[in-house]
């Protein structure tokens, strides 16, 4: 499923290498509205490394890319989150 998210960077991007040996970009993308805060986990390849590790901290931004959803348990309680493959990125 392809989707578009947007939200606030939490905590800087990190620079990262695949054991294929291939460069990649991890961030957390936060959305928070209510009581309920969504974390989205941003991967990113190619050309969109770059653009990833331009943001910081609290930094808006929006992500378009493969979505694929997930739940988390905190505290006893189940939590909705979700991993992004960007594959456009504007910060």
């Amino acid at each position: 499923m392809h989707a578009l998210i947007n939200g606030y960077v939490f905590r800087d991007p990190e620079r990262k290498t695949a054991k294929s040996g291939a460069p990649y970009a991890k961030a957390t993308i936060k959305d928070g509205r209510g009581d309920e805060t969504i974390f989205v986990s941003v991967m990113a390849f190619r050309e969109c490394i770059d653009a990833l590790m331009q943001a910081t901290d609290g930094d808006a931004i929006s992500v378009a890319g493969e979505l694929k959803l997930r739940c988390y348990e905190k505290n006893g309680e189940w939590k909705p989150a979700a991993d992004v493959i960007a594959i456009k990125l504007s910060c």
